[in-house]
């Protein structure tokens, strides 16, 4: 597993993005960044403008734990991200990613232990929440990368011509509907002979009909909840998907 990121959106806006740094030491991170903007206004203060006379100012903020070899081991970033479209809100995205994952079970709990206490701060209302996994598999060997020892033909999103091209890829998009929330799912396979290299990024999205408070939904399991089911459905996703021999070697039988 090269990596696992955990996002939650959220309309209600981001204030004073600085007040969070006093998270590091409580959550055993080492590093913390501003993520700034440039903006167009005239009637700013000296401390908001960039090295170049730019009015800038505060979008979010990003928290980085590094590892006893000092590479990233996993970052926490929050961001507003402006909308495009005149007549909707910004969207304020939490991310929580892990460049080492550590098994479901260590990382579903230092994930909710993190998001519980920066989310405490405020409280907002969250409209969606998502899991994305990737996988990276290097092909060894001078033979030609064997597709169908890794992949199997009788999954059903499969085509068999994947298993006949130089270069591969599928990807699956699907939507269904329940009575709390829209599932909206994303399943992609890349497969580089050229490069020897092997990808699948699954994604599950579960927009809420009603919006939920983000740190009451933690207290209260219901988003516990939605990642435990969001994971069961890319962990079958990924069963369908590899052969029993990949299964075996990455623990997902």
């Amino acid at each position: 597993m090269r990596q696992v990121t955990a996002s939650v959106f959220s309309n209600i806006p981001l204030i004073e993005p600085k007040r969070f740094q006093k998270f590091i030491a409580e959550l055993n991170y080492q590093k913390f960044e501003l993520l700034r903007q440039r903006t167009i206004s005239l009637n700013v203060g000296k401390d908001d403008l960039d090295n170049a006379g730019h009015p800038i100012k505060d979008v979010g903020f990003r928290m980085i734990n590094f590892n006893n070899e000092g590479r990233i081991n996993k970052v926490i970033q929050v961001e507003q991200r402006d909308s495009k479209e005149k007549n909707n809100k910004d969207t304020v995205i939490y991310n929580f990613q892990t460049l080492k994952y550590p098994g479901w079970e260590i990382f579903k709990e230092d994930l909710l232990s993190n998001l519980s206490a920066i989310s405490k701060e405020d409280n907002p209302f969250i409209n969606a929440v998502s899991l994305n996994y990737v996988n990276e598999f290097m092909w060894q060997g001078e033979e030609e990368i064997a597709i169908e020892q890794i992949f199997n033909r009788d999954a059903d999103f499969m085509s068999h011509k994947f298993f006949k091209s130089q270069n591969s890829s599928c990807a699956v998009n699907t939507e269904d509907y329940y009575e709390t929330y829209k599932s909206i799912e994303q399943l992609e396979v890349v497969v580089s002979k050229n490069r020897n290299l092997i990808l699948t990024n699954s994604q599950i999205v579960f927009e809420f009909i009603n919006p939920i408070k983000f740190y009451t939904s933690i207290e209260d399991g219901t988003f516990e909840d939605s990642i435990e089911k969001i994971h069961i459905e890319i962990k079958n996703y990924l069963k369908q998907l590899f052969t029993e021999e990949v299964k075996s070697k990455i623990n997902l039988l």
